[in-house]
């Protein structure tokens, strides 16, 4: 399993699922130069509150390898039923609520920590017709350098007027010295980005940690999900009788979690935590009906679970023009 996570580590530093720069002018290639996505951005409304999902990219991984819990041969099945590709294209998505008195960005996407393929947010967020300057917080679900890396442009603050919160104990393992010496693979990567970013919203004092259950802002609040990180958090967010529930890396694979929440992937901090968390949010969500969001569900990462046979069934969002 280290080789493994060595390997995606070695990929992601390469550039897996690199996206070329556009070519600009006619060539024999302009065919070609145009099949990429433009910035990515989907918006909707939570009763008052108004919901954008920036896309930060994708990246293959070889998730068939990374799960623990299905049987030999389960997960291609799955996917092959799904209609979808081995490795997985996993798309990296960040949120943006705007309350009306507050613009709260959820995760921030990878920055330059995942390789080039990422990094896309700020451009998704400014296509979305927001400027970063008028981000006033930023919540991180966890410290991993998918979710923290974006918050650094050119080794600046990419949201220079927000805030940025995220659970204290997250902070407190991924800055301990002693944690970071006995990282290996891709613990280092995100060991890295939590102390650079870290470090560049402390010297603004634009650093808030908190523990547990927290109000954030009036309709936004933390709710713990340990598991995937030392204090994983989920946030929920509730305008005029309609919740959603962010719910970052709980899950990651829906081709296979859904049905299955018990299986973990071998990135969870603590996987039997883990899987108690996701048991347990999906369990609320489906009871209540709430919208979920997640960080790597496929873009535009947005819908419902419902229950079926000993597990759940993820129904994607439909589009709307938001008349």
């Amino acid at each position: 399993m280290k080789t493994i996570i060595s390997s995606i580590a070695l990929a992601l530093t390469i550039g897996i699922g690199t996206i070329s720069p556009p070519v600009h002018g006619h060539s024999a290639a302009s065919a070609h130069s145009v099949s990429k996505q433009a910035p990515g951005y989907y918006r909707w409304t939570l009763g008052d509150f108004t919901i954008t999902a920036l896309s930060d990219g994708t990246f293959d991984l070889p998730v068939d390898q990374l799960l623990h819990g299905p049987k030999p041969g389960e997960v291609a099945a799955a996917f092959k039923r799904a209609f979808a590709k081995l490795p997985m294209e996993m798309s990296v998505n960040a949120f943006l609520i705007d309350t009306g008195s507050k613009l709260i960005l959820i995760d921030a996407g990878g920055g330059k920590w995942y390789g080039p393929a990422l990094g896309r947010v700020r451009e998704s967020l400014i296509a979305a017709g927001y400027q970063p300057e008028q981000v006033n917080l930023v919540l991180l679900t966890h410290l991993h350098g998918d979710h923290s890396g974006g918050l650094l442009v050119d080794g600046k603050r990419a949201f220079p007027n927000a805030k940025v919160r995220a659970p204290k104990a997250d902070f407190d393992y991924y800055l301990d010295p002693a944690n970071r010496k006995a990282a290996t693979d891709l613990e280092k990567v995100n060991f890295a980005a939590a102390e650079t970013v870290s470090a560049a919203y402390r010297a603004a004092g634009r650093l808030a940690p908190f523990i547990g259950a927290t109000e954030i802002a009036p309709g936004v609040r933390a709710l713990p999900a340990p598991g995937h990180s030392p204090s994983h958090a989920v946030y929920m967010a509730e305008s005029k009788g309609e919740t959603l529930m962010l719910v970052g890396d709980l899950l990651h694979v829906p081709q296979i979690q859904f049905a299955h929440p018990e299986d973990s992937m071998a990135f969870d901090f603590d996987e039997s935590e883990a899987d108690t968390s996701r048991k347990t949010f999906l369990k609320e969500a489906a009871a209540h009906r709430y919208w979920i969001a997640g960080a790597h569900l496929p873009f535009p990462g947005i819908g419902h679970v419902r229950p079926e046979s000993s597990g759940y069934v993820y129904v994607p969002a439909e589009y709307t023009a938001n008349r």
